[in-house]
């Protein structure tokens, strides 16, 4: 097998084993940090403006 053909296989090839989780796993510690920040930010109020484009 070439180099370049070898480059190309290696570049494309993703081995993964059981204990993956979903499509999601890299991204959900920061999904669950950008949640926790919001939640403390966000103090919904009785009021409610819909800006229409």
């Amino acid at each position: 097998i070439s180099r370049n053909r070898f480059q190309e296989l290696h570049m494309r090839m993703r081995i993964f084993g059981e204990n993956i989780k979903g499509p999601y796993v890299k991204v959900e510690p920061l999904s669950l940090h950008i949640q926790e920040i919001n939640l403390g930010i966000w103090k919904p109020g009785r009021d409610l403006a819909i800006n229409e484009i």
